[in-house]
């Protein structure tokens, strides 16, 4: 099984978890050159209890970090999703449900990209 990486953030009154699995080795479009990437899933709305289904397309890896990434093009990091609960403090029971939840929702064909679902 791949790794899963998030990042979150919040706004005046939810949280969120931007949620990518990976890392895969992806050929370049242009060359046969191999790069690592990820690939994002969705986005879970923690507050609401929705999940925000995204389209697969891979994102380019720059640099990992022991449990973090960095992708090209963006200054944010994505860290492995278990270590990311640890330093939220966030129960292990929590996460098995978003990443049963994450996995199978972001995989179901009934449920279409740039869709939401409650979980």
């Amino acid at each position: 099984m791949t790794t899963l990486y998030a990042s979150h953030y919040t706004d005046e009154t939810d949280t969120y978890f931007s949620v990518y699995q990976g890392i895969y080795e992806t050929r370049s479009t242009n060359s046969y050159k191999l790069y690592p990437s990820v690939k994002c899933l969705g986005c879970v709305n923690m507050t609401q209890r929705i999940f925000h289904k995204m389209a697969k397309h891979p994102q380019k890896v720059m640099a990992v970090d022991g449990p973090r990434i960095t992708l090209n093009g963006y200054q944010r990091y994505y860290t492995e999703l278990g270590a990311l609960f640890i330093e939220l403090e966030y129960s292990t029971e929590l996460l098995d449900e978003i990443r049963d939840m994450v996995l199978s929702k972001s995989y179901d064909s009934a449920v279409k990209a740039w869709s939401s679902v409650e979980y």
